[in-house]
């Protein structure tokens, strides 16, 4: 009987077994390295293994993947570049992913949104330059920036709606909504200041030319206007300045239209000796456009009181 050993109860050989040896194989190198008082034992990793190239092959894929989106996103301008404005609107109707190239689709819907906003532009203005018209409309500034502010909202989600099943799309529309809306708003906010300010200066000039009817003192007259729009209209004294020699000059031309020549005379006269403070009356270029119209009303005057006198003359004969 054959003497029975550990290994072969175990299911192997006894018999001796010739080892292959490969030294081109990766093979352990332990190294102890002492901290503190512990061996710590390091495997070495040789220069040239496999993990060592497959972590160089790993760091080259950001820069070609960036490559390659370099190159869609260079392409998907290029091809938009060469297409008609029927195929853009096609496109724009058309929700589907352009192409799975990588940042094509990315690019194409940006620039194909960014070319609707262009086109639009006006139209999309309109909806907020109305807004502006008319200022009297607001309760105050905060109610007319809200309204903007829904304005926008209202655009933006009839653009999402209408054209946004594309993500790619969704992102550029709110992009370049943003972006659009935000010069638009920002033009269509001087328009309501501007306007706003005109609104009250035409209020106050009503104010001036009732007085004036009433047979209020003109220069009172005069001093209220200039103080109610550097009040309410917040105008410079500059500007004040030139806003009642505007009107002014309009109410002395109105009274001699209607052939009241001295009530107009006497408004021009106020005017060229008004005093803004001590010293300071109106001179230069302000001075010769009242002179002038001055001028212009006795020109008038005498051509009437002529024509008056060859009337009375004719009926004598």
């Amino acid at each position: 009987m054959a003497k029975q050993t550990l290994k072969s109860l175990l299911g192997s050989s006894d018999e001796r077994v010739q080892v292959r040896y490969d030294p081109s194989e990766i093979t352990l190198a332990p190294t102890v390295q002492q901290t503190r008082g512990s061996g710590t034992v390091v495997q070495a990793m040789p220069r040239t293994n496999q993990a060592l190239n497959f972590a160089k092959a790993l760091n080259q894929v950001p820069q070609v993947l960036g490559a390659a989106k370099n190159i869609g996103q260079a392409q998907a301008k290029e091809d938009f570049s060469q297409m008609t404005e029927a195929e853009k609107k096609a496109a724009m109707d058309d929700d589907k992913k352009i192409s799975r190239w990588l940042g094509y689709d990315k690019t194409f819907q940006e620039e194909l949104v960014k070319d609707y906003f262009v086109r639009n532009a006006q139209n999309m203005s309109k909806r907020f330059t109305s807004l502006a018209a008319n200022p009297a409309a607001y309760v105050d500034d905060a109610a007319f920036d809200t309204a903007l502010t829904e304005e926008k909202q209202a655009l933006i989600g009839e653009l999402q709606e209408e054209f946004g099943n594309n993500p790619n799309r969704v992102m550029a529309i709110n992009a370049f909504g943003d972006k659009t809306m935000t010069e638009i708003i920002a033009t269509t906010t001087e328009m309501y200041e501007t306007n706003k300010i005109s609104d009250i200066i035409s209020f106050k000039a009503t104010n001036l030319q009732k007085t004036l009817q009433a047979g209020g003192d003109i220069k009172i007259a005069a001093k209220t206007f200039v103080e109610d729009v550097t009040a309410d209209a917040n105008l410079s004294k500059s500007e004040a300045k030139s806003e009642l020699l505007i009107n002014m000059i309009a109410q002395a031309n109105a009274y001699s239209t209607n052939g009241q020549y001295d009530k107009s005379l006497e408004i021009i006269d106020t005017l060229k000796k008004y005093e803004f403070f001590k010293g300071a009356k109106y001179a230069g270029k302000d001075l010769t456009t009242i002179v002038n119209a001055e001028d212009n009303v006795r020109t008038a005057k005498k051509n009437n009181d002529d024509v008056d006198t060859r009337g009375i003359a004719t009926q004598i004969k």
